[in-house]
């Protein structure tokens, strides 16, 4: 009796303890794959007990495969990845900074390969100035708000990658007020298309009645427009002037190509 009380202590004292841990992720799941691989590498201890008992009072063979070697590599790749996780949380296994650089210097140029930084300031000045646009102007701020909006594109260095992050918000803020606010006028298509206007029926020189309501409402829609161009001209500078800053001399190089 009194073995089988210290066997429920010492049980007890284990299940306590893995209960216990608080370890981050990484911990936990380096604990299950070398745990897996430990009672890989245990199964021909045990499995031969289990093949008797069963035969002995079920009257059935057991067809077991057992693998030791998979619970060597099982054990192997979880201490690993172990050590690994633990050198970099502590800062000591990292990118470069050319490796750095040379990662992020790749997204910034695909990024530029989507549309160029000129023709979304551009499409930006041709809004700002006529209220109005074609598909083919907003695309260029579509294409650079969904490329750094993918989280493979993001870049390693934190200020570039929150700067980017910065100028990809003012641009759906500013795409989403152009499709709650913009509306076809005229009718009629020209070559580039439809034409999308800031609210027509309330601007005098097109749909609207010229009444002081529609020309209120007209010059309030008008200036949260210019706050939100502004906002994503001012985004875009700030992240073409923290690219400058982390990218260095390939910044200079991809200006050249």
């Amino acid at each position: 009796m009194r073995g089988k009380h210290r066997f429920f202590q010492v049980g007890d004292w284990i299940v306590e303890k893995i209960l216990s841990l608080r370890g981050k992720l990484y911990n936990r799941l380096a604990l299950m794959v070398v745990a897996t691989g430990c009672i890989l590498v245990s199964t021909p201890f045990w499995v031969p007990y289990l093949e008797a008992l069963a035969n002995k009072h079920l009257g059935i063979t057991i067809q077991t495969d057992t693998a030791p070697l998979w619970g060597c590599i099982l054990i192997f790749l979880g201490l690993t990845y172990h050590y690994l996780q633990e050198k970099i949380h502590r800062g000591e296994l990292s990118f470069s900074d050319t490796d750095r650089r040379h990662h992020d210097a790749r997204m910034f140029k695909n990024l530029q390969e989507t549309a160029r930084f000129t023709e979304v300031r551009e499409g930006v000045e041709y809004i700002g100035a006529n209220h109005a646009l074609f598909n083919y102007i907003r695309e260029p701020l579509r294409s650079h708000g969904s490329f750094l909006h993918n989280p493979e594109n993001h870049f390693l260095d934190f200020g570039l990658q929150k700067s980017a992050l910065a100028y990809q918000q003012a641009i759906r803020s500013l795409v989403t007020f152009i499709s709650t606010h913009f509306f076809v006028y005229p009718e009629e298509k020209f070559e580039a298309g439809f034409q999308f206007c800031l609210y027509p029926n309330f601007n005098p020189d097109r749909q609207g009645g010229g009444t002081d309501d529609e020309l209120t409402k007209y010059i309030e829609f008008g200036r949260l427009l210019e706050l939100e161009l502004a906002h994503t001209e001012q985004t875009q500078m700030e992240f073409i002037a923290a690219a400058k800053v982390s990218l260095g001399s390939e910044f200079a190089v991809l200006q050249a190509t």
